[in-house]
């Protein structure tokens, strides 16, 4: 029986793996076992099609959510969401985010408390790249908040927040992809970024309406 890429083919049918998997609600989450769910109908795999499946937290202070997957084996990874990334892969995201020397993005971050006719900030930018489930969609962005930082540019708080939650995003891929300790991820990251940043919370920043 072949399985879509979320899935394994057990004795009783498709059963989750345990592998780690981004999108910005959760961070990185995984797919609980058939047997830890809660049985209801968007659970039942003999149901044709896609399943409400839930994905929860690895990392304390983030949120679970539910993900749409389909049954079907060559149906793509969905928009938004991506497995951990190949050590060849992760080792060009390091590099991408250590890139000096690029203009940053002149845009403001956010609106905050001016108002101004402006259509394009920089955080919405971010969220957008983040979201987007592509690991260099993820590094671009980080790189832009890096440098910035790299070149002492102001930095609001909000921003401060964003970066230190993707940084702790990438720790957890870099310790995991790679296998090394935590403090070993923790300074491979840091040397990319060329400063150190205290680890925040996981939870999102909150985005400033319209």
């Amino acid at each position: 029986m072949e399985a879509p890429w979320w899935a394994k083919a057990g004795p009783g049918g498709l059963e989750p793996v345990y592998t780690p998997i981004y999108t910005w609600t959760t961070g990185w989450g995984v797919i609980p076992s058939v047997a830890q769910m809660v049985r209801d109908s968007s659970l039942d795999f003999s149901v044709p099609g896609s399943y409400g499946m839930p994905l929860n937290p690895v990392l304390d202070g983030y949120a679970s959510t539910r993900v749409s997957l389909s049954k079907d084996p060559k149906e793509p990874i969905p928009y938004g969401m991506r497995m951990l990334s190949p050590p060849r892969t992760l080792d060009m995201m390091l590099r991408v985010v250590g890139m000096r020397g690029s203009p940053v993005r002149p845009e403001r971050f956010s609106r905050g408390m001016l108002r101004t006719s402006r259509k394009q900030y920089r955080g919405d930018m971010y969220f957008a790249e983040v979201s987007s489930g592509d690991p260099f969609d993820f590094a671009r962005a980080y790189r832009d908040m890096a440098e910035r930082r790299r070149l002492n540019m102001t930095v609001g708080e909000e921003e401060r927040r964003l970066l230190g939650r993707m940084y702790r995003d990438l720790v957890f891929e870099v310790q995991h992809s790679m296998d090394v300790p935590a403090d070993k991820a923790e300074q491979i990251v840091q040397k990319a970024q060329g400063f150190d940043i205290l680890k925040a919370q996981g939870m999102r920043p909150r985005r400033k309406s319209e």
